[in-house]
């Protein structure tokens, strides 16, 4: 396939050298967008369930330490309700990064068709970039960094240290609720009597804040990110056509 140049890097021509139309260069993103942004409504929907868990966990606890009788049964069942909840979300997360990992993986395969711009680090690092300690907490985002930058023409020329403000968005909240929520499990271990149950309760539900507003923008990146590539293929179909 012949390559054309646009500014310091090349984008592919959908003609091969001689001028015969070449096959068809990007695949199709709209299917695997869309069951990545459903896994991360899921996601935003589970820790909106988890904020009200512990809203009435903290109104329990206030209670307890008024010194109110609180009926044990009450207790009981908000205890059950508050492990079925913990363990929804513990599987949504799961249910979230499969999608969204084939989405990054098929984004990841346009962009290198898409551009010739260098990518840091190779497509096996779209998985263990999540699992591998510290490193989880930015080889993600540069890895984004590089799809996004190879798949919007705003940034053909643009140095590496440009990057998308969505992207900075969903990352600095993604990365508050990662810390954030390892301060708050220490919390809950520490957890023995009411004023402090009251205290874990709050912290759990601003982590479960950030971890919605982290979903919701994760899902604006897959969507917009999406739309530049489904954007590009258009323009190579006309191409060709």
């Amino acid at each position: 396939m012949a390559w054309q140049q646009s500014g310091g890097y090349s984008y592919p021509s959908p003609y091969h050298g001689d001028g015969r139309p070449g096959p068809a260069v990007l695949a199709p993103v709209r299917g695997l967008s869309i069951g990545a942004v459903l896994g991360l409504c899921l996601s935003a929907a589970v820790q909106l369930t988890y904020i009200g868990v512990n809203v009435w966990r903290y109104v329990l606890a206030g209670r307890v330490e008024n010194g109110e009788e609180v009926s044990p049964s009450v207790l009981d069942r908000h205890d059950a309700v508050y492990e079925a909840v913990t363990f929804t979300v513990i599987g949504a997360t799961v249910l979230t990064a499969v999608p969204f990992i084939i989405w990054l993986f098929r984004v990841r395969a346009n962009a290198e068709v898409i551009s010739d711009r260098p990518h840091r680090w190779g497509r096996p690092w779209l998985v263990f970039s999540w699992v591998v300690p510290f490193a989880n907490l930015w080889w993600p985002k540069r890895l984004v960094d590089d799809i996004w930058l190879a798949s919007d023409p705003r940034f053909v020329d643009a140095p590496e240290s440009k990057r998308s403000w969505l992207v900075r968005g969903w990352w600095l909240s993604w990365v508050l609720y990662l810390i954030m929520g390892r301060v708050v499990a220490q919390m809950q271990d520490r957890s023995s009597d009411a004023a402090t149950l009251q205290n874990t309760a709050t912290g759990v539900m601003v982590v479960a804040s950030m971890g919605v507003i982290a979903a919701v923008l994760a899902a604006l990146v897959v969507l917009r990110l999406s739309e530049l590539q489904e954007v590009r293929g258009r323009e190579l179909a006309a191409m060709v056509g």
